[in-house]
């Protein structure tokens, strides 16, 4: 499926405001909240009358990568914010010239020094709902379990260890910092299944859900009612909501068809948004047949299906 080239001040804004806007994933928010700040009020407003800053911001066009795309998103919104006054973005430590890890974001904050690691997931439960080795990124590549294993046995700490760094002084950082994950996407439910009250520990039961199912499954796939949709490229996960002039008109057979088109192009999950007139209803992932063998070949070790 080939990916947007551009993207227009108004594709922009719409994603800033996912990353302001959209759910966490996990349980614990991060502070502070800056979303509900007068100022980031006031920066979208402001926005919406001259985009210009943003286009300005990604005068290269954004980054091929969405996580990197949604980082950029990031200090954008907080470099704009008058309180906000960012130390450092992408900061690699290292410990006897070897690197030891990067933080993603310091910043202070009336007065106080915060360290946030920041990402956009997307997991597809292959098993049982509650366990978070269930749930594997798209591309097999990694597991909910294993992100959040990195992310608190890792990356957050790594604010401990400031101190050490050759350039503390130079960056004025005289404190251990307040570390906070900010993680958004989305956790995927297979469609037989449907969406889980249950989900695993530490993670937020307002977090936004989707529901994944196999392109044959999708065939037959009754219970999907929508009236457009729109297939989505990588960039465009974190877009919503989009326009009627965005979407394609059409049901489930038309839907189906263009979807096994783009997986015989591109063997991979591809993500679709569902609607109804003009409400979204649905964030679908389609994947091809094989995907979930795929998933468990590439975790052996993880209980992917088990169930209880």
């Amino acid at each position: 499926m080939r990916e947007i080239a551009e993207k227009t001040a108004a594709d922009y804004l719409r994603d800033l405001r996912f990353v302001i806007s959209a759910p966490f994933l996990l349980k614990k928010k991060p502070e502070p909240d800056l979303a509900g700040h007068p100022e980031t009020a006031a920066l979208l407003s402001a926005l919406e009358e001259d985009a210009a800053p943003l286009l300005i911001w990604f005068a290269d066009g954004p980054p091929r990568r969405l996580g990197h795309y949604f980082e950029r998103l990031v200090v954008f919104w907080l470099r704009n914010l008058p309180s906000v006054e960012i130390i450092a973005a992408n900061l690699p430590l290292y410990e006897e010239k070897r690197t030891i890890g990067e933080i993603d974001l310091l910043f202070r904050f009336e007065n106080v020094l915060y360290h946030i690691e920041l990402a956009i997931k997307f997991y597809l439960n292959t098993g049982n709902p509650t366990h978070a080795a269930a749930y594997v990124g798209p591309m097999v590549k990694d597991t909910l379990k294993r992100k959040l294993g990195r992310l608190y046995g890792h990356q957050l700490p790594l604010g401990q260890r400031l101190a050490k760094t050759p350039y503390r002084e130079e960056l004025g950082i005289a404190e251990v910092p307040h570390p906070f994950a900010f993680v958004k996407g989305m956790l995927f439910q297979p469609l037989a299944q449907g969406f889980a009250d249950d989900l695993p520990p530490g993670i937020s039961p307002e977090c936004s859900q989707g529901i994944w199912c196999c392109i044959r499954e999708l065939n037959e796939a009754t219970p999907l009612d929508f009236t457009h949709y729109r297939i989505l490229s990588r960039l465009g996960w974190i877009s919503s909501p989009f326009q009627p002039e965005e979407l394609t008109h059409g049901g489930l057979p038309q839907f189906s068809q263009e979807m096994a088109a783009h997986i015989d192009e591109i063997p991979t999950p591809h993500l679709a948004a569902l609607y109804q007139g003009e409400r979204e209803v649905l964030r679908l992932f389609v994947t091809p047949d094989n995907w979930l063998l795929s998933a468990r070949e590439a975790h052996p070790d993880e209980a992917l299906s088990d169930e209880g």
